[in-house]
């Protein structure tokens, strides 16, 4: 049976590519926590946050005309917003303890949607596709909620130095400790929903694209050239959370590739159980990311374990990160298994 087109599978693989693209976000923050800063990944950085919302897209709805307002809302309250409230709050106490950080902004940015912005814009995408199939659902509106929300968001990249001196001065409608954020992640959604709307067209059309092993080698190939090639000489980025891009347009087309890729790669291979296990629940891996690295890095700076590897030390910090992550969400998935949207 062909496990590409097996509906049986299909769980499967994109449990497999939100695994994969979760181990980049431990490697990313690894980069932060006990290197020196982003070194290479600039290698994944066009597709390792927009592939989540381009799956996110993709599982959103089999049919645009049987999308429900009110179940969307449920399983937008279960699945996003009860674990986000939880995670969020819960780490203000060591983000005050370690970091010193102001409490009174830590509980701003809780409760104007600022914190975890990952699964913020997750929600909102959600939510904004919901209500444009409301009512008279079809292909064209959201296109065309795509279209608009995207120059909105294109806009407030450039704009945003001219931004009023009220707003910039104000702790709820930005936050110095999360800078370049709206409430409720707006303009980051805004610029991300593009990802989130192919990943809805792509279910569509999912059954009418064939890429053979060769096409796809010959992909991977365009994309390792042309993102190098871009390294030494254009020097395009994108950093999504701080809502910080150069050259937008060429980063997406890197983005999208580079998701294609995956998305070939996964429904290839789409069952390694622990790779597995991290998509199936990334949303949790995602909350205890930060903690996991922020332990280990400190061990490892207590036993005097130094960078000397270079970046096979960061991604060795990585994967002992997430291997420490195992326990602690096969114990919340048994006990509390509404911190991630399930009964």
């Amino acid at each position: 049976m062909n496990g590409r087109n097996d509906p049986l599978v299909r769980k499967d693989w994109i449990d497999w590519s939100r695994g994969i693209l979760m181990f980049l976000v431990y490697v990313y923050h690894s980069e932060v926590y006990y290197g020196d800063g982003h070194s290479w990944s600039w290698t994944f950085a066009p597709f390792f946050l927009t592939g989540f919302f381009f799956i996110s897209g993709y599982l959103f709805c089999k049919d645009l005309y049987a999308v429900s307002l009110s179940k969307k809302c449920k399983q937008i309250l279960k699945g996003l917003l009860i674990p986000y409230l939880f995670f969020t709050i819960l780490f203000i106490v060591p983000k005050f303890l370690f970091y010193q950080s102001d409490v009174q902004q830590l509980i701003i940015d809780v409760f104007m949607f600022r914190a975890s912005w990952f699964v913020v814009v997750i929600g909102i995408l959600q939510l904004i596709y919901a209500i444009t199939l409301y009512k008279s659902p079809s292909n064209k509106k959201l296109f065309f909620t795509t279209f608009v929300l995207f120059l909105i968001g294109y806009l407030s990249v450039y704009l945003y130095q001219d931004i009023p001196t009220f707003i910039a001065n104000s702790s709820w409608l930005q936050s110095p400790l999360l800078p370049n954020r709206f409430p409720f992640c707006l303009n980051i959604a805004f610029v991300m929903c593009p990802f989130f709307y192919l990943g809805i067209v792509y279910r569509q059309i999912e059954r009418g694209i064939k890429i053979s092993v060769k096409a796809l080698i010959i992909m991977i190939a365009v994309y390792t050239i042309i993102i190098s090639v871009d390294r030494l000489y254009i020097g395009s980025n994108i950093t999504i959370a701080m809502h910080e891009y150069i050259n937008l347009p060429i980063v997406f087309l890197y983005g999208l590739l580079g998701i294609v890729i995956l998305i070939e790669v996964s429904k290839r291979i789409y069952k390694v159980r622990f790779i597995n296990y991290i998509g199936k629940h990334s949303i949790l891996f995602y909350f205890l990311n930060g903690i996991a690295l922020q332990f280990v890095t400190k061990v490892a700076n207590i036993i005097s374990i130094g960078n000397g590897g270079g970046y096979l030390s960061i991604i060795f910090i990585a994967i002992i990160a997430c291997l420490l992550t195992f326990p602690v969400v096969w114990f919340i998935t048994r006990y509390f298994p509404f911190l991630e949207g399930r009964k």
